[in-house]
């Protein structure tokens, strides 16, 4: 079972929260997370009517993911309230298993607090610490210029774009902005 010791942040607001492995019992709060970031519709790719996980298929993929050994689930958690959540998958085959991807949301509420970038930074330092994990990528929409902006910030550099690969609507497109970082010596 993939877990992490707890780790202790300061937001920029002066509150402190703690990053810690996700248990079933945050499916209500990742779900939620999750759907307010659809709803905004700016950052990702799905559109809230695509967003079919119940709150019951969230707790079931936590335990799931947790019993997969180079996976991780995180979640910020200040005073039992999740305001963020960073997912990390390792690729399945296995020439593609030292390698990964990570989706992060956060609450709105929390955006620019220092949420995102601690739940990043340990994220980064459990990859350094596994065995397996050299190597953590991303995907981000090109039009959103601050979680790019953090991403370089915390060693992450543009591995290539997808252009027009987002259809936002009639006429209106956005690049796929691909992102690494390797965590280990290559």
């Amino acid at each position: 079972m993939t877990t992490i010791e707890a780790r202790t942040c300061t937001a920029k607001n002066g509150q402190t929260f703690v990053i810690r492995s996700a248990r079933p019992d945050d499916a209500l709060a990742i779900y939620t997370i999750n759907e307010q970031a659809l709803v905004e519709g700016s950052y990702h790719i799905s559109e809230p009517q695509e967003f079919t996980m119940t709150v019951a298929d969230e707790e079931t993929w936590i335990r799931q993911h947790a019993e997969r050994p180079a996976d991780v689930t995180l979640v910020a958690d200040l005073d039992g309230a999740v305001v963020g959540a960073i997912f990390f998958e390792a690729g399945e085959r296995k020439r593609l298993s030292h390698s990964g991807e990570l989706v992060m949301n956060v609450a709105p509420a929390w955006r620019e607090q220092g949420v995102g970038r601690c739940l990043l930074e340990t994220l980064i330092a459990w990859a350094t610490q596994h065995p397996q994990i050299e190597r953590v990528g991303l995907r981000a929409l090109s039009t959103n210029e601050r979680a790019l902006h953090l991403y370089s910030r915390v060693g992450f550099v543009e591995d290539g774009r997808r252009p027009k690969a987002i259809k936002l609507g009639p006429g209106h497109y956005v690049d796929e902005v691909l992102m690494y970082r390797f965590v280990k010596s290559v």
